[in-house]
């Protein structure tokens, strides 16, 4: 009855989640990258282009960046900025869905509980709300990686290898933090003996999903100038795990919102008196993110010996998030580009899994800690998108202002 009642609540989340995605559509970022993003995907008399926008990395995106908005005005006739970025908020409410019937379908009984958590959380996360609504290649992302990793699940049968190939290759294109999550995901394979892995097929879905990659690459070593500062070893930092533990608890918004952010603080004001709501939300938050800290302080303590002498046996759910937690994030700051917060969008939903997983595991009030997280987070994502509609957007900070305000 208990596992009922936690399915029917993360149906609920899901539920929230999609309306919050579709909530205020004119209230939208479109600044010089949703403006670019736009007029390319409109224009019908183009063809098809190779190389996409600029990245902060300083390389240009590959083509399939375009492609995806191109896709979605063709396919859902979205031919306003409005209408392309009601057509991300639909792909990314299909998104939260899909990995509902994963955990339903391919996750084991005894590993739902923290996916459906998990899930629950990320469904109404300040920050992965407010990226998912936005004409940004970034916010097209969960689809295709929950695509890549319900390939990687099954990487002991044909066709799971070749789908996490195929669509593993493609997340890249679409931006280039995929890559990286491709690369994890590889070498978590290789070095994880308790499952075998079809190679054969992984290796043909890679190599069809490469064709498209190729005349960017072509573009890239002919034009040696667009690489830009690339590696920088001052980088090498412990940013990303910062930004997964941030990220995972909802203490995000300042990402939007900057300057902006002490005034949110003290709302909501009543009669005049700010009561400081969504400050209290953020000290709640920071309380049960340093219980999770400890717990995971006391578990690597347990833990280190047991790897040092290859005893550790864990599940699915644990070798994934070892993929992301530390392959990925190694990656990542090891190659010393530059590391932005929003280049976690490529591995949703696992921090909040990681979350609810340290919770449950580590503490005998777990899930009550957990439904005070959901509940913090849905009212600081409440907050943020009411304080964006109310002042127009968030001018001067990342956000800037909204669509319906130009």
């Amino acid at each position: 009855m208990r596992r009922r009642w936690l399915w029917a609540f993360a149906l609920l989340a899901v539920m929230i989640g999609i309306g919050l995605r579709f909530s205020f559509g004119k209230d939208i970022e479109y600044k010089a990258d949703e403006q670019w993003t736009f007029e390319h995907a409109v224009a019908h008399n183009q063809p098809w282009q190779w190389v996409g926008m600029p990245s902060s990395a300083g390389l240009p995106n590959p083509g399939a960046s375009v492609w995806v908005f191109i896709g979605l005005n063709r396919l859902l006739s979205a031919d306003s900025p409005v209408l392309l970025a009601r057509s991300v908020q639909f792909l990314n409410s299909l998104a939260l869905l899909g990995w509902l019937f994963f955990i339903f379908k391919a996750v084991a009984r005894s590993e739902r509980t923290v996916w459906l958590w998990g899930l629950a959380m990320a469904a109404v996360n300040p920050l992965h709300v407010v990226l998912q609504r936005k004409i940004w290649a970034q916010s097209t992302l969960p689809l295709f990686v929950l695509g890549t990793i319900w390939g990687w699940w099954y990487r002991d049968r044909k066709w799971g290898a070749f789908v996490w190939g195929l669509v593993g290759l493609l997340i890249g294109q679409i931006h280039l933090s995929g890559f990286f999550l491709a690369a994890a995901l590889a070498l978590g394979a290789w070095f994880d003996k308790s499952k075998p892995v079809r190679w054969r097929y992984f290796l043909i879905g890679s190599a069809l999903g490469a064709l498209p990659f190729v005349p960017w690459l072509g573009h890239i070593l002919n034009n040696a100038s667009v690489s830009g500062n690339l590696f920088d070893p001052t980088r090498i930092t412990p940013r990303f795990w910062e930004f997964w533990m941030t990220d995972s608890l909802g203490l995000t918004s300042f990402y939007s919102i900057g300057s902006h952010f002490n005034e949110w603080l003290s709302e909501p004001v009543l009669g005049g008196r700010p009561l400081y709501l969504i400050g209290l939300a953020h000290l709640g938050l920071l309380f049960i993110g340093s219980l999770a800290l400890v717990a995971v302080v006391r578990g690597l303590i347990i833990q280190i010996p047991k790897w040092l002498s290859r005893r550790v046996v864990t599940d699915q759910t644990g070798r994934l998030l070892g993929v992301g937690l530390w392959l990925f994030g190694s990656l990542l700051t090891l190659s010393t580009w530059p590391l932005y917060r929003h280049y976690l969008i490529v591995l949703f939903p696992l921090p909040f899994v990681w979350l609810s997983r340290t919770l449950l595991k580590r503490s005998r009030i777990g899930p009550w800690l957990l439904g005070v997280v959901w509940i913090l987070e849905l009212t600081l994502t409440l907050g943020l998108l009411w304080f964006i509609h109310q002042n127009r957007g968030a001018l001067g900070a990342d956000f800037g202002p909204v669509f319906n305000s130009n």
